[in-house]
């Protein structure tokens, strides 16, 4: 059983093969953490909104929620038999990521962990009602699983405009576990600049080059005061001329783990932490952390 003072590494499973890869990596990550690791799985037996009932003869009954219960508890009960380790169950009614946040919550969670479903049309719609809907719901570190291979460093964007601090840390805190490099990635949207550039008066394009210096500047003393911290890692900055979102990805194909950071109030940054994090989380190849920062 979870002692109370323990914070435990949560992953949510519904027996499905992404549900799957996320268990082995939640209980990996349970294990090196020194975590218990709590498995939860969802209970959602309504038809789709917007049924009515006998409209379409295709439909079966209403399914027996009782029944269904007693068959997934089973099913928990076996996949946390197979783990060599200390694991407790849930298993709770309603849509999947109210329930993954609650139970987060319920039990203080160290980390919530998730399957991805790969990068098709369709299974990104099937990952955008749980994984996505669950960085709404939950201040917690959310990992999204696509696979198990270990991979060979742990990729962090950086801006040098600051608030990303606790993806930075979690970031750094995951690299000195796991004892591997970081690769510290800058975006810096020059594609987008050379854009409007030939519309720009001199002023205006020196102007826009001064804001790039103290830019770079920001981030060369973001990464060396990672360098101070944490002396005891290879940490490497990647300063790229792609947007931010596309800088990441492209070299994240051989991380252990991608982190960005989320906002959730602040309208500017909200909009920008918000969209690099949700289109990292439907595209990258490899697990990604998301970390709310607050404010």
């Amino acid at each position: 059983m979870t002692s109370s003072h323990s914070r435990p590494v949560l992953v949510g499973t519904d027996g499905s093969p992404g549900a799957r890869d996320a268990v082995v990596w939640a209980a990996r990550e349970a294990t090196v953490r020194g975590r218990p690791l709590h498995l939860v799985q969802a209970v959602e037996t309504q038809w789709p909104v917007g049924y009515l009932p006998g409209s379409i003869a295709e439909y079966p009954p209403e399914p027996d929620r009782d029944q269904i219960r007693e068959v997934l508890a089973e099913q928990l009960a076996a996949q946390a038999a197979e783990l060599d380790q200390e694991v407790t169950t849930a298993l709770r009614d309603g849509p999947a990521a109210d329930v993954l946040a609650a139970e987060a919550e319920a039990v203080e969670a160290e980390l919530v962990v998730v399957g991805g479903r790969g990068h098709s049309a369709l299974a990104r719609t099937l990952l955008g009602s749980t994984a996505s809907e669950l960085l709404h719901v939950t201040s917690r570190p959310v990992i999204v699983v696509r696979g198990t291979a270990p991979g060979s460093c742990v990729v962090i964007g950086v801006g040098g405009l600051g608030g990303g601090d606790h993806a930075a840390r979690f970031a750094l805190d995951f690299a000195a576990r796991h004892k591997l490099p970081v690769r510290a990635v800058h975006g810096r949207a020059d594609s987008l600049f050379a854009l409007v550039a030939e519309r720009l008066t001199t002023e205006q394009r020196n102007a826009a080059a001064a804001e790039h210096d103290v830019v770079n500047a920001a981030v060369a003393a973001e990464v060396d005061a990672w360098r101070t911290a944490h002396p005891e890692l290879d940490i490497q900055r990647e300063e790229v001329d792609e947007q931010p979102v596309q800088a990441l990805l492209d070299r994240a194909g051989d991380a252990a783990l991608l982190v960005v950071g989320s906002r959730h109030r602040g309208a500017l940054q909200r909009v920008i932490l918000g969209s690099i994090s949700h289109a990292v989380v439907h595209h990258a190849p490899v697990p990604v952390a998301v970390i709310r920062e607050p404010g």
